[in-house]
């Protein structure tokens, strides 16, 4: 009965909000406004910073275009290159140190040597 009780002081309560449709329509009408000059706003930064994004991107390509001719940028290719395939030796001599390392891991054996040598000394 006392949840009855409260279920109809809130539904009270919600009417009340709606007894006043007038100020709930102003109170509509200011937000939507202020959703609207903030979505302007939005539109008007991204709108700038596309401006931007392609002003840049122009820049960079003629930078590049400037740079492909000049012996700096091949020089630089050349070295990226060298890094690249430098890189790729490296990597497959570490992959190549780990698999001989693990082919040629000896302890067990040295292990077993001992444990016979122990078993042959203990018969004696």
């Amino acid at each position: 009965m006392r949840s009855l009780t409260t279920k109809i002081g809130e539904l009270n309560e919600g009417i009340v909000l709606y007894d006043d449709l007038q100020s709930l329509q102003e109170n509509a009408d200011l937000t939507h406004d202020y959703l609207m000059q903030m979505k302007e706003r939005y539109q008007r930064r991204f709108d700038f910073l596309n401006t931007c994004v392609i002003q840049m991107e122009t820049e960079l390509i003629k930078a590049e275009n400037e740079l492909r001719g000049k012996d700096v940028w091949m020089n630089l290719r050349h070295l990226e290159n060298t890094l690249q395939n430098s890189g790729e030796v490296v990597n497959s001599l570490q992959q190549f140190i780990h698999v001989k390392s693990q082919e040629t891991d000896y302890t067990l054996v040295k292990k077993d040597c001992l444990l016979m040598v122990r078993s042959l000394a203990s018969q004696k």
